[in-house]
């Protein structure tokens, strides 16, 4: 794993202030933990992100990957599934641990996902 620990860019603060657009439950305490967090890629992926938060606000979400999107890695949403590239935030111990980022048929991410071009699924309350 990288050692260094980095702001994030604005495209990937963007993508994650996109993902927490919708309300679901511990929405707003993730969107404080937002303040000072800091992101380190993982080796050997092109755009999945560690997420490290210094602003301990506890969120009580009801799943560990309460919201997550999709996103047509050639930008053209009528290309078939296998561009498809999931994007799933994760929450560990009531904080936000990674941005994962899965192309459907497994070939490597080509293109970021473009923040207001994604369509978004929050988890109905179990």
């Amino acid at each position: 794993m990288s050692e260094t620990w980095r702001d994030p860019s604005n495209i990937e603060l963007e993508l994650i202030h996109q993902l927490l657009k919708q309300p679901f439950q511990g929405r707003d305490q993730l969107r404080e933990q937002l303040i000072g967090m800091k992101v380190r890629n993982f080796p050997n992926e092109s755009f999945s992100l560690q997420l490290k938060v210094n602003n301990l606000v506890p969120a009580k979400t009801d799943f560990r990957i309460p919201v997550e999107a999709y996103h047509s890695d050639s930008g053209d949403v009528s290309d078939g599934l296998g561009n498809q590239v999931r994007i799933y935030l994760h929450v560990v111990d009531e904080y936000m641990n990674e941005l994962e980022l899965v192309k459907d048929d497994g070939s490597p991410i080509t293109n970021f996902p473009e923040p207001l071009r994604l369509f978004m699924f929050i988890r109905p309350k179990p």
